[in-house]
């Protein structure tokens, strides 16, 4: 019962992220690269969480936070999206 209350709450979110990068890649007419690499402008949530899987994040320090193994195609999808997700 507790993983279908957790499963209700996580497809909302699985869905805003979709729709925002979705809607990120149309205002800037970008594609994201599927899985074989073909251009595509509206490629799922679940895919865009698969290209983020390789990263790190390091703490150097208690003041310095490193996130490390970012991908050319990783900082662009993050850059379309705005500020906010830049600065995590």
């Amino acid at each position: 019962m507790a993983l279908m209350a957790i499963r209700a709450l996580c497809l909302p979110v699985y869905a805003a992220v979709q729709w925002r990068v979705r809607q990120a890649l149309q205002h800037s007419q970008q594609t994201c690269p599927d899985q074989k690499g073909k251009p595509n402008p509206r490629p799922t949530a679940r895919r865009v969480f698969q290209s983020f899987i390789d990263i790190s994040v390091l703490h150097v320090s208690s003041l310095k936070t490193l996130v490390v193994g970012l991908t050319t195609a990783q900082k662009a999808l993050l850059t379309r999206l705005g500020d906010r997700y830049v600065a995590l």
